[in-house]
């Protein structure tokens, strides 16, 4: 093909491969290549609109239901002053951890120290997800658990790759997105940051402190059932898109989460699959988009997938999570799995995983009472567990969910606020 320019369609490459031919076949080629190129310009410019449109609306929305909220909060205010026994306000964490001046890291290795062992197994398995553990679930896709003592209240999980997921089921208010994938043929980062940007409000909204998302998976087989929540195939495109759009989220004091770390690229067989390239070809494709969206966004989380990848699960790949997510790479967050995606305790602790999803109770999880065995048993060092347990309050601290929990925006979520913890329902 032709190496002395560059094309962004194929279609240019093509021709340069066609014989010569008669001169009105080449001038049939001309007007089609010409159509494609306006169709494509079309389509983005189409994407951009609608995008744009439909956050324009949810703002809107957003301040038609503030305004309703200011008037049942009223109401709501008359009928606490009327009561016997109005709800007090949860008192404030207190520790030298809360002291702002700290760095998350220093804050996180402070209340380290104060947790028992079964305090610190507790955190490192979910609780259910969605209504699985009724009164602990904020009905999102999981929980990590907190640790009442300490003032620390549990992390609400919310799938959110295009909008907050199943909130119409609970009668709360969220925005249906264009796809990931219309939002990268946008080509525009701003735009890609107001996305984010708009599910942190959301997700603050319905007492979440984190989001299960971005996905920047490669866009490698196009019957792929969750291409929508991808950037498609580019891994420099995909991985800024992610960025920008975990930065957003961030900005709203969301705890952001990059998936399905790595090569994830199909739904079907994907608890079976077994993806085998080198690490020089993982490096220059779908890990690419990692490490682009990763470096540049600094997620509190990284989700790892359900695959295996060269004989390993990805979970308990010490590959992917040790050598190159955490050491290469600096990732200072918490890995965790994706549901039911983790296979083994010892491995998969050693390996770099730092928390199960969605766990269930200490009996069943692989890092419940497994894990406090393997504990015992020597078989996974304290040092260990006190890193996992680390980096979950650092991301914790990092985002701003610890001092500035979300409330809600609800009269009847804020009048709970005040007597229940966090996560309550």
């Amino acid at each position: 093909m032709s190496t002395d320019r560059y094309t962004p369609y194929p279609i240019f490459e093509i021709l340069d491969e066609i014989p010569t031919s008669p001169g009105w076949v080449t001038l049939v080629l001309g007007w089609a290549a010409e159509a494609a190129c306006t169709i494509l310009a079309l389509l983005r410019l189409i994407a951009v609109l609608l995008v744009r449109n439909i956050m324009a609306s949810s703002r809107l929305n957003q301040a038609r239901d503030r305004r309703f909220d200011l008037v049942a909060l009223l109401a709501g205010l008359m009928v606490a002053t009327a009561s016997a026994q109005p709800p007090q306000r949860q008192a404030a964490p207190k520790g030298p951890w809360m002291d702002k001046a700290l760095s998350p890291d220093q804050r996180a290795e402070m209340v380290v120290q104060q947790m028992t062992l079964d305090e610190k197994i507790s955190m490192l398995h979910g609780r259910g997800g969605f209504q699985a553990e009724g009164a602990i679930s904020n009905g999102g896709a999981g929980v990590i658990q907190g640790v009442p003592r300490l003032g620390l209240l549990p992390i609400q999980l919310a799938d959110s790759a295009v909008g907050v997921r199943a909130a119409a089921e609970r009668g709360r208010y969220s925005t249906l997105l264009p796809s990931t994938i219309a939002l990268a043929a946008a080509w525009d980062s701003n735009l890609a940051y107001e996305y984010g940007e708009l599910i942190g409000r959301e997700l603050r909204d319905q007492q979440y402190q984190a989001s299960l998302g971005a996905g920047v998976n490669l866009m490698r087989e196009p019957r792929n059932g969750r291409n929508f929540e991808y950037a498609g195939e580019d891994p420099i495109l995909a991985g800024k898109t992610a960025a920008q759009l975990v930065k957003g989220l961030q900005g709203q004091k969301v705890i952001g989460d990059i998936k399905h770390y790595a090569l994830n690229d199909q739904e079907t067989g994907r608890n079976i699959g077994d993806v085998k390239l080198s690490r020089r070809v993982m490096r220059q494709t779908d890990l690419l988009a990692f490490e682009i969206a990763i470096l540049e966004s600094q997620p509190g989380m990284v989700m790892c997938s359900y695959n295996k990848v060269n004989g390993d699960w990805a979970c308990e790949n010490d590959y992917l999570l040790n050598q190159l997510l955490k050491k290469t790479w600096g990732f200072k967050g918490a890995v965790i799995s994706d549901w039911n995606a983790t296979h083994s305790t010892a491995k998969a602790a050693l390996a770099g995983l730092d928390a199960e999803q969605p766990g269930g109770p200490a009996e069943r999880a692989r890092f419940g009472d497994a894990l406090k065995k393997a504990v015992d048993a020597g078989e996974v060092p304290m040092s260990r567990v006190d890193d996992m347990v680390h980096r979950i309050l650092r991301t914790a601290f990092a985002a701003g969910v610890v001092d500035d929990p979300p409330l809600g925006v609800c009269a009847a979520e804020a009048g709970r606020a005040q007597s229940l913890p966090l996560g309550h329902s």
